[in-house]
Parts: structure tokens; C-alpha cells; sequence
């Protein structure tokens, strides 16, 4: 990378473009409302309880709510406040909606959660930030509820940022000096601006004095100073120059660490604890990482922000089904879910998921679509037993009413309150004066019995009427000659879905509710062909009646090249018939079909977003991220040998076939393209006469493999991360999922090979990561079980050369010692299962 001088003319073009003009020239301080907020949070103070009940009063008054105002509703200490929300269990969002109104404890968290709205584009409620349009001092990424808690660390600590993780401290710093800071939260983010721009080691309390001193030494300034940190953090992070400082990063395999990494450790979880509960898991397991948990990449937030935007901006026509489509394993369901994520946040949406593949059969595929609407019907929302069993009788009770009308229970109870006062108000005497209601005494307890008897059965009426056995319902009519057509089961349920959802979300007529549901259909792909069309049609009938559509929208997950093939196959016969009486040609037919697919897909779905095939970038980003590096044990890191001078040189004879040893095999290095390449990270020669091909400095030298081998690493060395990286630059159409399988599969091998890999320098962490590169490639395992039978049978010579499959590359071979060959290929024939 060239000097920071270069790109100082890059810097001040871009300075000026008019995209900052707005901040360059704003007299006032750019985010003025969230330092008055900020200073307002500062001088809370809980050791004054009357100038702290007077600020939530005054704040009350402004809403109208300082009506029954009692600083006793509300916790009484910073401490308290913290160790209650932790305990809780709930996030922000379910916190909150518990804290009662008014109250001190409700005032102090209404403030920090502006805050928050304010600091990052990821908080809760974007109500809370009054800036139009929207501004936000980063996209951190965050978890709101260790926003919550790291601002109650501070204000227990005394406003000492100190007690703050990492980024959160950093967002502080600079709303306190924002002519001395910047918006540049992340550390990663940083260091690699120091490295690549600035030319020097980060250290953060020098980081922004010299990133000042960088850009005001070009004469770069706003007009307002206190407007400098997030002008000069808007430049660095604009597209152009964004690409400069994360080059090297992409270049090289360290992953950036993830926003867990800078909180500080919980308490009773100190570093040392840590380490010891290390050393007692065993070698594999520290390998393995959550990668459910990996950093969203890919752009994936702002592509769910976009989607869910979408979604919520959608009006009351009929039809309202988005396809979110892409190719198996490509990230469809997991956009999904980020995007249900903002929206559950938002409160705008409820969840419903719909798995199409679970149930084959139409008639169970209906029935499991109706108890999906009705398990989020009577979806438990409180965390007391009682309560969840009163509110799902009383819905029960409130859909049997819309279904089968008031007045047969509203008749029941006169007739019973009819039947009971009768006897108390006429006192009925019998020919010897006495009192009827003794001699009907053993009358009135056998009716009591009857009563309790009736109202049980009354009760079994509505329970087992009740929305969640919808499969009777379908049995029902499948059972009897009049419903042997599919259309009059879909239409009885139509009926009752559409009872449920008037029952569920109250609306008026022509009138968008407050409240509509999201139903999540996922894995219609997995269906069959004629299943997908059903699944998918029936779908979209049911949106066209409004009562429906105006309370349900539809995302469907699905791979879009199987929904083009089921609509071929509806069609086909019918357009294979007119190419049969010549009234298409072949390539008529195939127009026609591309047609109707396209028309098809667009009486189906009113938008649709597209997961593309990953770039080669996308595909680095997404394995950085899923790599991951622990610290290695005291006494077991990987030593390094940074000698420099040493080399490696292969050298080919003329028009003859290439051979390397398993120790030549290292990471992915630049070579002179007239004389060799790279295959899978493997540094060859391939029929170029008299030519010697020497390996850069930074490669990895025999005696660095050696040193390797002997050592037991719980870290990826950057050798396996280089190699992972040249595999992964093997698979043009690596899926999000293949790339996970990929990975895993080296760990695993790494795993079963650790004990020839102390006692063998041919068993190096890189070369196998190599080699499993070559193994992974499209096409190349099925040679797999032919070199294992091969090799089963040549074992006597000293060494053996086994052929790179043609799929990866022509002519060259691999040449290694025997026993180890037949190693290597029992355990690729163990991870490459397919």
C-alpha cells in the first residue's frame, strides 16, 4: 500500500463533496439535542431525591401524565435499578412496558433509551430520536440491553468511563468533546486506519489527536470545531476512502473482533477463570465456534432495515406476498429473521411461521397452516401461569362467541339466574305450612350436581371447539363423500381463519389496523414440485379475500429456480400439446415457457428481493467473520520464525509435469504469472522450461512447519486462515452454508490428523488446509475413494505422486510418503462425505 501522502488529495476531493456540506457549514453543534439529553443524563443524581422527583415531575407535565406522580413507584439507587433489569430477564423493550407510569425509575429509563436511539442506529425506538431525517452518531451493532447496562455501570461508577466497554466509552468520549473525538466507535476500525493511513501503531488515547492533527494539517475543517469529529469520521467512513484502510484487512484473514469481545468480563467471570476452565476442554472442542453468533455480515442489517421498511410501508391491496428468494444455504432465512426483528421491535408486526414443508399431504399442510395462526392466537405472553390461563380461556371464550354468536350463552346464563332466583324470591309453602325449599332440599343438590355437570360439558364444548385442533376440522370434512374436492376444505378453513383473525385484530372497515401479522412461510422449496404450486397458489387465493389481507402479509423463503421448475411443470402438457400440433417451435416453446414463468411469478408476488451469488469479497468477509481466534494456553502459542532470509524454490523441467512435497504446500503468495500459479493455495510450476520460482519472504520456511507440528495451538494460525481462504476462492458458488461446511470439515480433519501431525512434518495445519481445499472443489471428491484404493495397493515405494483432480488443475501431482498419503485419504474419505 502506498504512503499516507498519496491519498491526501483522494482525502480533500472528498472532503468537499456536497454530501457533507450540511455538517462542513452547520453553525450549530450537529448533535445538539443528544449532548443536551447526554448532559441532562450526567447530572442525574439519586443522593437528591427531591431535585430528581422535580425533573421526572417536569417531565410528566410535559406528557400530561403528573396525575398520582410518587418517587416510591421507582427503585431508589443506580445499583438497584441495574440489579433489578438484569435479574428481570427481559430485554429493554419487554422491561420497560412493566415499569409503572408515572414513576422516577420509568423517567430514568425513557432518558437512557432516547439516549441510546440516539447513539446507535440499531436502538429500540426510533420515535425516541427527533432528528429529520434521522441521525445517528454509529451503527455499532451493539445489544441494546448492554447499552442499558454499560450506562448504568457509568452512573454507578461515578460518570467514570472507565467502568464502560470499549465502544460505548469511545461514543461518551465524544459526546463530552466532540471537537476532540470521533464517531469511529469500533477498535478494529480504528487500528486499521492507524496502520494503513496514519503509518503508525494504534494507541487509542493517541488515536484521534493524531487523526485531527492528519486532516486539519490539509486544511480540512468544519465551521463549527465541535463538528470536526463527525466531519472527519463521515469522510473516512465514505466509500472511496473506506476502501483504503480496510485494504490490508481484507488481504489479511484476521477477522474484526466481534462487539462481545470489547465488553468487559462479567463478574465472577475474571480472565483467569477463563483460562482455567480452558485447559480443562478438551483439544476439538476449543476449535469449534458458535457461528450462529457470528457478526450479521454481507450487509444483511441494512438489507433487512430496507426490507422491513418495506414491509411496514405496505397498504391494504389484495395480494400482499414478498418473495425473499436466493439458492439453498445463500442467508434467505436469516435476512428473514433480522428483518421479523426490527419489525417485533417496531411493534408493528406479529410473527407467525409457516414450515410448508412439514406436512406433505394438502390436508395436513392446511390444517398445520390454520394452527399456526391459532398457536399465535393463544400465544403465552406473561411469565405468571395464571395469568397466561385466564387470557387464553377468555380468548378461547371471546373466538367461539364471534363464531357461534352471543346469545346461546347469553340464553344459558337468564335461563340459569331465571331458574335460581325463582326460588328465593317465591317462598313456596306446602299444605303443612312448612317451607318448600327443606323438603327440596335433596332436589336443589342433585340439580347442583346437574349444573356442574352441564357446565363442564359446556366447557369441553368450547375447548374442544376452540381454533387450536383444527385437524378435526379437516378430518371432518374429509370423512364424507360432500368434501372429497380440496376447494371445500380450503374454503372452511378460509372461513375460520378469517373468524380468527377478527376475532385477533379488531378493524374497522376499509381501515389498516394498528397491528398486522407477518406470516413467515419458509422451506416451500423442499416440497415437491406439484406441492410448491398448491402451497404457493392457495397462498395467494387466500389474500385476495380482504377481511385476510387486510391483517396478514405474506414473506415467502423460497428458491426461486424450483418455483420456475413447479410452474414449468403446471404447464408443461399444455404447452408440450401446441408444440405437438406444430403451432410452437423449440425455441418458441422455450420463449413461452420463460414467459409464463415470468408472468407467473409476477400474478404471485406484489414485490421480491433476490439473494445474489456471492462475490469473491462477500465470500472473504463472510469467512473472516466466521473465523475466529482464541488465545493459545501459557507455554503452547505458535512460534513464529521471523527470519526472513530463508527460502524455498521449486524448480520444473521442461514440459514436464510439476511435482511439490506436502511441506512445500503453503499459503496463498504472489508469483510472476509467466511462470507459475496457484491452485487451492498451492504455490506450483506447470510446464515452463528452466524457470525457478522462489517463495516471498512471508512465507511460511520448513523449519516454521516443523515448529508448528510440535506445537498444540488452540488458535487458526494465519497459514490455515490463508489456505481456508484460497478454498474458499475455490467455490465461485460457495453459499453462506458451504462455507461453514468447508470450514468445518478442516477443524474436523485437523482434529483426527493431530497425532500424525506432532510426529510428521508432512502433516502440517496449513498443508492439510490446502489439500482439503483441493479435496472440497466441485467435482474433485469423487476421486477420493480411487487414490485411498490406489494407494491401499502401491505402498512400497518411498514416495508416492498423487494427481491433483483435473477439476482443479491440469497436470500436476503431489508427491508424499505412502503411509502418511493413506492417512490423509481414510480421514478426507471420513469429512468429505459428499
Amino acid at each position: 500500500m502506498s504512503q499516507s501522502n498519496d491519498y491526501r488529495e483522494l482525502i480533500k476531493k472528498v472532503s468537499e463533496y456536497p454530501e457533507f456540506d450540511e455538517i462542513r457549514r452547520m453553525p450549530d453543534f450537529y448533535f445538539e439535542k443528544l449532548r443536551v439529553l447526554f448532559m441532562e443524563f450526567l447530572s442525574l443524581d439519586f443522593s437528591k431525591p427531591e431535585e430528581l422527583t422535580k425533573r421526572a415531575f417536569d417531565h410528566y407535565i410535559k406528557e400530561g401524565k403528573e396525575s398520582s406522580f410518587n418517587l416510591k413507584s421507582g427503585r431508589t439507587d443506580w445499583q438497584s435499578l441495574a440489579i433489578v433489569f438484569k435479574k428481570s430477564g427481559l430485554h429493554f423493550k419487554d422491561y420497560y412496558s412493566t415499569i409503572p407510569v408515572p414513576s422516577v425509575e420509568h423517567y430514568i429509563f425513557t432518558l437512557i433509551g432516547k439516549l441510546v436511539a440516539y447513539f446507535d442506529k440499531t436502538g429500540h425506538d426510533r420515535s425516541w430520536n427527533e432528528f429529520s431525517p434521522k441521525r445517528y452518531v454509529a451503527s455499532s451493532n451493539v445489544n441494546q440491553d448492554d447499552w442499558i447496562n454499560n450506562l448504568f455501570k457509568y452512573k454507578q461508577a461515578g460518570n467514570d468511563i472507565n467502568a464502560v466497554s470499549r465502544n460505548i466509552r469511545h461514543a461518551i468520549m465524544y459526546i463530552l468533546k466532540p471537537d476532540r473525538n470521533l464517531t469511529m466507535l469500533s477498535i478494529y476500525h480504528r487500528e486499521r486506519f492507524s496502520n494503513n493511513i496514519l503509518k503508525t501503531t494504534h494507541h487509542n488515547d493517541s488515536f484521534s489527536p493524531l487523526v485531527f492533527e492528519f486532516f486539519q494539517g490539509m486544511d480540512i475543517r468544519a465551521e463549527n470545531p465541535m463538528n470536526n469529529g463527525v466531519y472527519y469520521s463521515q469522510i473516512i467512513y465514505s466509500p472511496e476512502i473506506k476502501k483504503l484502510w480496510l485494504e490490508e484487512s481484507k488481504s489479511s484473514n484476521d477477522p474484526p473482533p466481534a462487539e462481545d469481545e470489547n465488553v468487559p468480563p462479567a463478574e465472577g467471570n475474571e480472565p483467569e477463570q477463563v483460562q482455567q476452565q480452558a485447559e480443562r476442554d478438551s483439544f476439538s472442542s476449543q476449535f469449534f465456534a458458535p457461528t450462529d453468533n457470528i457478526p450479521p455480515t454481507l450487509g444483511v442489517l441494512e438489507l433487512a432495515e430496507e426490507l422491513s421498511g418495506l414491509l411496514h410501508e405496505m397498504g391494504m391491496d389484495k395480494g400482499q406476498m414478498v418473495g425473499l428468494f436466493g439458492q439453498w444455504g445463500r442467508g434467505k432465512t436469516y435476512l428473514a429473521e433480522k428483518t421479523l426483528e426490527r419489525l417485533e421491535k417496531e411493534k408493528h408486526f406479529i410473527r407467525v411461521d409457516f414450515h410448508a414443508w412439514k406436512f406433505q399431504d394438502t390436508q395436513a399442510s392446511w390444517a398445520y397452516l390454520y394452527e399456526c395462526f391459532a398457536k399465535g392466537y393463544f400465544r403465552k405472553k406473561s411469565r405468571s401461569a395464571l395469568v397466561n390461563l385466564v387470557s387464553v380461556q377468555f380468548r378461547r371464550f371471546r373466538l367461539n362467541s364471534r363464531r357461534n354468536g352471543n346469545w346461546p350463552w347469553i340464553f344459558f346464563l337468564i335461563s340459569l339466574a331465571a331458574t335460581t332466583a325463582a326460588f328465593f324470591i317465591f317462598d313456596f309453602r306446602n299444605a303443612d305450612g312448612k317451607s318448600m325449599l327443606d323438603s327440596l332440599q335433596p332436589f336443589i343438590s342433585v340439580s347442583l350436581l346437574s349444573f356442574i355437570t352441564a357446565a363442564t360439558a359446556y366447557f369441553n364444548f368450547i375447548k374442544n371447539r376452540s381454533a387450536e385442533k383444527a385437524s378435526d376440522l379437516v378430518k371432518k370434512y374429509f370423512s364424507t363423500k360432500s368434501f372429497n374436492d380440496l376447494l371445500g376444505v380450503q374454503a372452511e378453513i378460509e372461513k375460520e381463519l378469517r373468524t380468527l383473525l377478527e376475532c385477533w385484530i379488531p378493524a374497522k372497515e376499509n381501515e389498516k389496523p394498528a397491528k398486522r401479522i407477518l406470516l413467515f412461510v419458509d422451506d416451500i422449496d423442499r416440497c415437491s414440485e406439484d406441492q410448491i404450486i398448491r402451497i404457493i397458489d392457495a397462498l395467494r387465493v387466500m389474500l385476495e379475500d380482504s377481511k385476510i389481507s387486510n391483517r396478514v402479509v405474506v414473506l415467502a423463503a423460497i428458491d426461486e429456480r424450483m418455483l420456475k421448475r413447479a410452474i414449468i411443470t403446471k404447464y408443461y402438457d399444455m404447452l408440450k400439446k401446441e408444440k405437438d400440433m406444430a403451432i410452437s417451435s423449440d425455441s418458441e416453446l422455450k420463449q413461452a415457457f420463460e414467459s409464463i414463468t415470468q408472468e407467473y411469478m409476477d400474478k404471485l408476488f406484489i414485490s421480491g428481493i433476490k439473494l445474489g451469488i456471492l462475490t469473491s469479497e462477500d465470500r472473504t468477509n463472510l469467512l473472516s467473520s466466521i473465523l475466529f481466534s482464541k488465545k493459545a494456553k501459557n507455554g503452547n502459542t505458535v512460534t513464529e520464525n521471523k527470519n526472513k532470509e530463508e527460502t524455498t524454490t521449486t524448480t520444473t523441467p521442461g514440459n514436464e509435469t510439476s511435482a511439490v512435497t506436502m511441506s512445500d504446500i503453503g499459503p496463498e503468495v504472489p508469483f510472476d504469472s509467466g511462470s507459475s500459479r496457484r491452485v487451492g493455495g498451492i504455490i506450483t510450476t506447470v510446464a515452463v522450461t528452466n524457470q525457478t520460482a522462489a517463495l516471498p519472504e512471508q512465507t511460511q520456511t520448513t523449519e516454521q512447519v516443523k515448529t508448528e507440528n510440535k506445537t498444540k495451538s488452540t488458535e487458526l494460525s494465519k497459514g490455515e486462515k490463508d489456505a481456508l481462504h484460497a478454498a474458499v476462492a475455490m467455490l465461485p458458488e460457495a453459499t453462506p452454508r458451504k462455507i461453514r461446511i468447508l470450514y468445518y470439515r478442516y477443524l474436523l480433519a485437523k482434529n483426527l490428523l493431530y497425532e500424525e501431525m506432532n510426529d510428521d512434518d508432512e502433516f502440517s495445519p496449513v498443508s492439510l488446509a490446502n489439500f482439503l481445499a483441493i479435496y472440497s472443489a466441485p467435482g474433485a471428491v469423487k476421486t477420493i475413494a480411487i487414490q485411498k484404493q490406489k494407494l491401499v495397493i502401491d505402498n512400497k515405494s518411498d514416495l508416492v505422486s498423487i494427481p491433483v483432480p483435473r477439476e482443479v488443475s491440469e497436470n500436476m501431482t503431489i508427491k508424499m510418503k505412502p503411509r502418511n498419503a493413506l492417512k490423509l485419504f481414510e480421514v478426507l474419505e471420513i469429512v468429505v462425505a459428499y
